[in-house]
C-alpha cells in the first residue's frame, strides 16, 4: 500500500511537468524508423503509439493498462473509430485530466482502477497493452500484471507490452546498479522488468505465440530529445516562472538522464516490444 500511495503521489507530482516532454501527453519514449525524422519528437511519440496498436492485431474491445494521460488511448480511438478502448489508472488526476482530453471520442472510457486487480470480469477484452506501466508493477517478472491481463483477455486475446528490461540476470558493476537501482527510487519501482524471467512468467500464465522484439536502436532517437528537454524546463521553471521542485519532480527530472545513460550498457539494458496471445 505505501508503494502505490508513494506512485500515486509521484505521479500527482510530476505529472503536469510532462507537458514539457510532449503537448499531448504522451508518457513514454517515443519509435523511430527509417525515413522519419528524428527531431520531430512528437511524432515519435505518436509512432511508438501506433507500434502497439499494430500490434495488438485487430483488437476491437481493448484495455489500456496504466493509461496515464490517455494519449495512446486517443491514438488508438481516432484511428480504429469501430473499437472501444478502455483505459485506467490509479492517479486521481490523471484519471481526471485524461476524462478532460477526451471529450471528443465517443469509444473512449478511463476508469480508477489498479492493473494488477481490475473490477472487470473475466475473458472481457480482445487485446490489452501497457506502455511503460508494467515496470511500475511489483516484483522481476511482473507476475501479477501478467496474471491479470491474461484473467481479463478473452481466449486469443493479445498482450502488448513495451518498456525498458534489464536483459539478463547475471549481475552488474556497481556503477550501473547504482543508476538502476537510483532509476527504480526515482519512478517508484522495485526492478524494472528482467527479460528473461518476464518471459518466463508470460509462458507459465498460459500464454503462447509469444515475441520480444529489441527496439532500442529505434527509441534512442527520442531518448537523445532528453538532454534538451530537461534543460529547457529547467531554465523555464528556475529563471521564468521562478519556482521550486518537489522530490518527485526533481526524480522526475533525473531518472531520464540516468535512463540515457544506463541504455548505452545494451548487454545489461533493452527496449523491448513484446507480444503475446492467452491459450
Amino acid at each position: 500500500m505505501q508503494a502505490l500511495d508513494q506512485m500515486v503521489r509521484y505521479y500527482e507530482e510530476s505529472g503536469p511537468d510532462y507537458a514539457a516532454w510532449s503537448p499531448a501527453f504522451n508518457m513514454h519514449f517515443g519509435y523511430w524508423k527509417a525515413g522519419d525524422n528524428p527531431f520531430d519528437r512528437e511524432a515519435m511519440l505518436e509512432q511508438m503509439s501506433d507500434q502497439v496498436i499494430q500490434a495488438l492485431e485487430g483488437a476491437t474491445d481493448v484495455l489500456d493498462l496504466g493509461c496515464g494521460l490517455g494519449a495512446t488511448a486517443r491514438n488508438f480511438a481516432a484511428s480504429n473509430p469501430a473499437a472501444h478502448i478502455t483505459g485506467i489508472t490509479i492517479v486521481p488526476w490523471q484519471l481526471q485530466r485524461a476524462r478532460q482530453l477526451s471529450t471528443a471520442y465517443h469509444n473512449l472510457d478511463f476508469c480508477g482502477d489498479d492493473y494488477t486487480q481490475t473490477h472487470f470480469g473475466d475473458s472481457h477484452f480482445d487485446g490489452a497493452f501497457a506502455i511503460e506501466s508494467f515496470c511500475h508493477g511489483p516484483g522481476r517478472d511482473k507476475a501479477s500484471c501478467i496474471e491479470e491481463a491474461h484473467r481479463v483477455l478473452k481466449r486469443g486475446g493479445r498482450l502488448v507490452v513495451a518498456d525498458g528490461f534489464l536483459k539478463q540476470t547475471k549481475p552488474m558493476n556497481r556503477f550501473l546498479t547504482a543508476c538502476h537501482q537510483r532509476i527504480c527510487d526515482c519512478w517508484t519501482m522495485d526492478s524494472l522488468p528482467v527479460l528473461p524471467d518476464f518471459l518466463k512468467r508470460l509462458r507459465q500464465t498460459g500464454f503462447n505465440r509469444i515475441e520480444a522484439k529489441e527496439i532500442s536502436w529505434n527509441v534512442a532517437p527520442s531518448v537523445a530529445h532528453v538532454p534538451a528537454v530537461t534543460l529547457r524546463f529547467l531554465v523555464t521553471e528556475f529563471l521564468v516562472k521562478r519556482g521550486r521542485l518537489s522530490r518527485e519532480r526533481w526524480n522526475n527530472i533525473l531518472a531520464p538522464v540516468l535512463t540515457g545513460i544506463v541504455g548505452l550498457a545494451r548487454a545489461h539494458f533493452g527496449y523491448f516490444l513484446i507480444g503475446a496471445s492467452k491459450a
